[in-house]
């Protein structure tokens, strides 16, 4: 049990940190969006003066529309990472609850092994010896 608790945190650590990198990524695609708008913003303006051909400028813009399309694509990776990380401890999570429920149907089959008297008194003989098997109303003891 406390195997699966472990790989239970385990999980939900090496997710976060999963999440972590997702979102490091889209930062990293947002900064270059940014500065691929300054340098359109800029190439705009001296290819407007003829300081620099307009093919350059043009560059500048399919640049900056892939990297708008990139930070769009992280943007989504993230959201779809989120709720992959629901569905992976939701199924970790399970299999812990599954794991606990067996757990307390074995701990009830062994107390259901102890054998009570149905009455009270001094124990008279016991005609079996331990471990061995018998049928159920077996006579076990006398009282």
């Amino acid at each position: 049990m406390a195997e699966a608790e472990a790989d239970l945190a385990a999980k939900r650590t090496s997710l976060q940190s999963q999440l972590l990198d997702e979102r490091a990524a889209l930062a990293a695609a947002r900064a270059a969006y940014a500065s691929a708008k300054i340098k359109v913003d800029a190439d705009a303006t001296v290819a407007a003066k003829g300081i620099i051909p307009m093919v350059q400028y043009k560059q500048s813009l399919i640049a900056l529309k892939q990297l708008g399309y990139r930070e769009q694509i992280e943007q989504q990776r993230v959201a779809v990472f989120g709720g992959n990380i629901r569905a992976q401890l939701a199924a970790v999570q399970a299999a812990l609850q599954q794991q606990r429920s067996n757990l307390a149907l074995r701990q009830r089959q062994v107390a259901a092994l102890t054998v009570r008297a149905g009455l009270a008194g001094v124990v008279q003989e016991i005609p079996v010896q331990e471990g061995q098997q018998v049928a159920a109303g077996a006579n076990l003891a006398r009282v």
